[in-house]
């Protein structure tokens, strides 16, 4: 071939290849410059809203909320999205169990979960079993006025009854933790509800959640 030729398939060739100069490509240069508002969305999915959907997001405006949940969803997670993901940051006026809970009110569940955290140089480990909640941060960790800061990620158990919970996290000047667990009292494969509570204290005002969902 000639200089910046490269080899081709071509079926039409005896061989199955010819020499060819590459096909056209798209690139940004250095004196590009995006402005505004940009979307990037996955090819695959272009009809669909990317592979990576913002979904839900809540801002605690005060330093007295101790829970807030997201209903009338409809996040399919066996045929839909592979799996949703609930990202959490922020302080809180008291210790106090920081939770998960999912398709029911904060009362309603039904966890079975295994915690393994780092307080300082002590490594120890949870388990709870049939609890209404999830907990995501343990009042070990949580201190009054600690920043606090937990992924959750939210899959379906390829059963009528189970989803897949599992976390990682941590407090500031506190320690780490990561988790998983089982809700054993949900029914099919669409969450409709998603929510963060502390036991005791509250929320301090700008911590945030935001929900996120990967699509197959």
């Amino acid at each position: 071939g000639s200089n910046t030729q490269v080899l081709t398939a071509d079926s039409a060739q005896a061989l199955g290849l010819k020499w060819a100069a590459p096909a056209a490509g798209v690139s940004l240069s250095a004196d590009n410059t995006w402005t505004g508002l940009q979307t990037f969305t996955h090819v695959a999915e272009a009809g669909a809203g990317g592979k990576l959907e913002h979904l839900n997001t809540y801002t605690f405006s005060g330093d007295t909320t101790t829970s807030q949940e997201f209903t009338g969803l409809s996040y399919n997670l066996a045929t839909v999205y592979s799996r949703i993901i609930v990202v959490f940051r922020g302080q809180i006026t008291g210790a106090g169990n920081i939770n998960l809970f999912i398709n029911e009110t904060v009362t309603g569940g039904s966890y079975n979960f295994d915690i393994l955290l780092q307080d300082s140089t002590v490594v120890s480990g949870i388990n709870v079993i049939n609890q209404n909640k999830c907990e995501i941060i343990p009042a070990e960790l949580a201190d009054a006025g600690r920043y606090v800061w937990c992924t959750a990620e939210i899959k379906y158990g390829s059963d009528s009854t189970v989803f897949i919970i599992n976390w990682n996290g941590g407090a500031t000047s506190e320690g780490l933790l990561s988790g998983s667990c089982l809700n054993v009292s949900g029914s099919g494969s669409t969450l409709d509800a998603i929510g963060i509570d502390i036991d005791a204290n509250a929320f301090e005002g700008n911590s945030m959640i935001d929900v996120y969902g990967e699509r197959y």
